[in-house]
């Protein structure tokens, strides 16, 4: 059952596609960021992070300064062919540290078969973590510990992902946990994964969205898709592309 605490703020997204797409949503991104319409007009602005999978290379950055100050434009335009690209605008709550960049996320862990970036929007128990699986946490941010017991627990991430989930509900689970995850195995294979839960009322910020077109497919919170003009300031759709993600299931996206 979910029990209610502070939502941890920020602004999110994964995307697979051509690059022009990708500079699109990053900078929709940046604009949700700047003035966040879902969310009293916030300014996310506690650092920023971007990872970038492509056929040739791997490129990830996390920075203090806020997206919106900031570009990562210049590198995904000289880019080519299909890419996966996940991005986080980082408003940090109350209880969580502000040290800069090295609080940004995503979260980069890796195993001896693949490599995925962590990013979340909600609150974590991480305490609860601890009691349970042993886990340091003294320097850990919520997501950084959810990551890090990723990263220890044997086999498949995405296994892994539903696994703690399933514990987390078990235990005492926030009122909100949104995660967007992508990476690839050495085979170069890409997926993206992405699950969203919350009970609070405010579901206009907290809703995830879906969408696809062509050969492109992103899953981005809402005032993201606001600003890439794929739903209104009521949250109808704009594009037939487009659609909520549904609460309470982990679901995962393959290249190919």
């Amino acid at each position: 059952m979910l029990i209610a605490f502070k939502i941890m703020d920020c602004r999110m997204f994964a995307f697979s596609g051509n690059v022009w797409d990708a500079i699109n949503i990053q900078k929709s991104l940046a604009e949700a960021a700047k003035n966040d319409i879902f969310d009293g007009n916030k300014s996310h602005s506690d650092g920023w992070g971007s990872a970038i999978i492509s056929d040739d290379q791997e490129l990830f950055v996390r920075r203090k300064m806020p997206i919106f100050e900031d570009s990562f434009i210049d590198i995904i335009k000289n880019l080519a062919g299909k890419i996966v690209l996940i991005s986080h605008a980082r408003l940090a709550s109350e209880t969580e540290q502000k040290r800069g960049w090295i609080d940004s996320h995503p979260f980069r862990i890796s195993n001896e078969n693949e490599t995925f970036y962590i990013e979340h929007n909600g609150y974590i128990d991480k305490y609860f973590l601890n009691r349970k699986f042993g886990i340091e946490i003294k320097n850990f941010t919520d997501t950084e510990a959810f990551a890090f017991l990723l990263q220890k627990l044997n086999g498949d991430f995405i296994e892994n992902i539903k696994t703690v989930i399933d514990v987390l509900h078990e235990g005492t689970l926030a009122g909100t946990l949104n995660l967007i995850c992508a990476g690839y195995d050495y085979k170069n294979k890409r997926k993206i994964c992405y699950y969203s839960d919350f009970n609070s009322k405010k579901k206009d910020y907290l809703t995830l969205f879906e969408f696809k077109r062509d050969d492109s497919f992103s899953v981005m919170s809402s005032t993201v898709a606001y600003y890439l003009n794929i739903i209104d300031e009521n949250m109808n759709y704009r594009s037939n592309n487009v659609k909520m993600v549904e609460k309470g299931k982990l679901f995962v996206y393959e290249e190919g």
